[in-house]
Parts: C-alpha cells; structure tokens; sequence
C-alpha cells in the first residue's frame, strides 16, 4: 500500500510523508489502535478528507483477498466527519507532533 484515495473525491495521495505536506488532502489516524474485525483479524483504520470532510475506513489489502480493493486498499463505509472522529484525530496529531494536521483538523470547528 503505497496510496490511498477519498472515495468520494476520489484524489489519490501517496503515504510517504503525508502527515508533513501542505498539500495533503487526508489524514489517517489510530494507526496504533486500529479496530480488528473479528471474523478474520483485518485491522481497519479510519482517514479524514479535508476536502469534502467525510471519514472513510479503509485497510490493506495488497492481494486483493476481497476482490473489493484498489490498489492494495480496501475501502469500507463512508460518512460525513463527526466532533468525535474530529478529536479522535485531534489527539492522534498531538500525540505525535503533527502540528500541520492539528492546524488542518481546526477547519472543521
């Protein structure tokens, strides 16, 4: 996994340093505490877009094992970013030192 994309803008972003560019359009977050889906393990992770301001939850699956994925990434529900997804990203960013997206996150006050 290499990229990810908001579903519904459908921009692609690469990883590599996204957490540190201006220009990223998505953040990820709990990537430390991602939910496990207990029928088969798969640790699901959530990712904000600033642009259209909706959180999608998405996971690896470089193998296409679900026949659902783009490029490597599987995306699941898509909803509107709500105050605690907001925090939730909030303290992900604070946590470690990602002064961009904590000032990226304020937009959604």
């Amino acid at each position: 996994m290499q990229s990810l994309m908001c579903p519904k803008c459908k921009i692609k972003e690469e990883l590599f340093n996204m957490a540190n560019r201006e220009e990223c359009t998505v953040m990820i977050y709990n990537e430390h505490n991602p939910r496990v889906r207990k029928e088969d393990g798969l640790h699901i992770f959530p990712m904000i877009c600033f642009k259209c301001k909706t959180m999608t939850e998405f996971a690896s699956d470089p193998m296409n094992q679900s026949g659902k994925a783009v490029d490597g990434v599987e995306y699941f529900k898509t909803k509107k970013v709500t105050a605690k997804d907001v925090y939730e990203a909030r303290i992900y960013a604070s946590d470690n030192n990602y002064s961009l997206l904590t000032e990226k996150l304020s937009h959604f006050d």
